[in-house]
């Protein structure tokens, strides 16, 4: 990744790194002994909106060269690239709140009460991404960041990561 590491990782609850890998030995094999297609990354919210830099999740370690397909396991958080910083937290988690407040009542809030607003709101941000990786590294621009949205929390949340692969343009 290019550009500067800022911000606070907002992460509680999985030790210094915040980051877990569910399924996977230490060798990075699943359960079968086999290399998976799939990694898992947990994460843990302590407010119920919480906007927190997960960049550090993906430049700790190197990946294929290609794209990384990174999806949010949940339909209540959402996933997005911004800028990293105490000050853009408060902005994006303000205007999470606003832009589906004055939406309501909604239909399915009858019968899933509670949260029916987080569910909106993560359809139209969007729960995955898709980041370049070249030499090994995130391929990202100078302040862009790798994002998590909470909508609903706090809560323990899970990442699913598939590496795409790709073979040189010619």
């Amino acid at each position: 990744m290019r550009g500067p590491g800022s911000g606070d990782s907002g992460l509680s609850g999985l030790g210094q790194s915040g980051l877990g890998q569910s399924g996977l030995g230490p060798s990075g094999l699943g359960p079968s002994g086999r290399p998976t297609a799939l990694l898992r990354l947990e994460l843990s919210s302590s407010r119920s909106r919480q906007a927190i830099d997960i960049t550090h999740l993906f430049t700790a370690r190197t990946w294929p060269d290609g794209l990384l397909l990174v999806s949010v396991e949940h339909t209540t958080a959402a996933l997005f690239l911004g800028e990293s910083g105490s000050e853009m937290f408060e902005d994006y988690e303000r205007v999470a709140a606003r832009l589906v407040s004055g939406h309501g009542p909604f239909q399915h809030e009858t019968w899933n009460p509670g949260n029916a607003q987080a569910h909106v709101l993560s359809s139209f941000l969007g729960t995955q991404l898709l980041l370049p990786v070249t030499d090994g590294r995130l391929d990202l621009g100078t302040w862009q960041r790798v994002i998590f949205l909470e909508l609903d929390g706090p809560r323990r949340r899970s990442l699913a990561v598939a590496s795409l692969a790709t073979q040189p343009l010619v």
